[in-house]
């Protein structure tokens, strides 16, 4: 089994908000044992902590993660009725950047 199948198998996602997935990795959507990763669109940021008292909690820019997966990411919480904003290579792609159209 791939490492992606094996994540995929092993994780519950859902959508908080149009702009946040939240995706829980562990044995059960009830398990104190998970991992949680919040994706934030809107803010372009990673929440990641554990289910544990003693866990601890890290945030990671958008800008440190792999675009692929951001994707896949973001298609997940689309799935799931979200309506996040495009990603900023997607924004490169169509011609759209931070100041309006490009000339």
């Amino acid at each position: 089994m791939s490492l992606a199948e094996e994540f995929n198998d092993n994780s519950y996602g859902r959508k908080l908000n149009d702009f946040v997935l939240s995706v829980q990795y562990g044995l059960s959507p009830s398990s104190s044992t998970s991992t949680y990763f919040q994706y934030d669109f809107m803010a372009r940021l990673l929440t990641t902590r554990t289910g544990s008292s003693d866990g601890g909690i890290s945030v990671t820019p958008f800008s440190q993660l792999d675009a692929e997966s951001l994707e896949n990411l973001r298609n997940r919480l689309i799935d799931l009725g979200g309506k996040p904003p495009p990603l900023p290579g997607a924004m490169e792609k169509t011609g759209l950047r931070k100041g309006g159209l490009n000339p």
